[in-house]
């Protein structure tokens, strides 16, 4: 009996289960006065981060910004095959301390893909991103970010690899754009 509960035990895990990359750490340093609050400020009103970043891997077009959403058409080539997707992604962002180091201040970044075309929610799901900061001085922070691109229902060998490439690629742009967007701040 004891054997059959551990197997269904064992099953149920894999199959609830959520399937995920976890992306290489990026490491980052912000210099601005008052660079902590900055940061908190750009994170709780992320539209001017978003307007700032400019996706790369693909050509944009039609971007557009409203609060904390984000969407554009991204057209990409393989293997001499060009496809043009709608991209919407929502951007939300918490304070999360659980995967960061007790001196550092973490903070929880989710871009949720709902809304995007089927090639791309069938793909990824959505990203996650934990940036565990450390203030150096007033006007200087470290940090390093740490990424997860969930799979989506539909993950496919084929364009699954090239969505992921394409997300893991924004994860830099992202952090350059959030560094630009506080730089900005009086």
């Amino acid at each position: 009996m004891k054997t059959l509960v551990i197997l269904l035990l064992a099953i149920s895990t894999n199959v609830f289960a959520e399937d995920f990359f976890a992306m290489k750490p990026i490491n980052f340093q912000i210099l601005k006065n008052g660079v902590a609050e900055k940061l908190e400020e750009v994170l709780k009103n992320p539209e001017g981060l978003l307007k700032r970043f400019k996706p790369e891997g693909a050509k944009i077009a039609n971007k557009k910004v409203s609060h904390n959403v984000i969407s554009f058409q991204a057209t990409k080539t393989v293997l001499f095959v060009s496809h043009t997707v709608n991209v919407n992604g929502i951007l939300d962002t918490d304070e999360d301390n659980r995967n960061c180091d007790k001196n550092q201040k973490g903070y929880k970044l989710t871009l949720v893909l709902d809304g995007s075309d089927g090639l791309v929610i069938d793909n990824i799901d959505r990203l996650e991103a934990i940036l565990c900061t450390t203030q150096v001085q007033s006007n200087q922070l470290t940090g390093i970010a740490k990424g997860i691109i969930f799979k989506g229902k539909d993950y496919s060998n084929v364009f699954g690899p090239v969505a992921r490439g394409m997300i893991e690629a924004q994860v830099g742009p992202l952090l350059k754009a959030l560094n630009e967007e506080i730089q900005a701040l009086r």
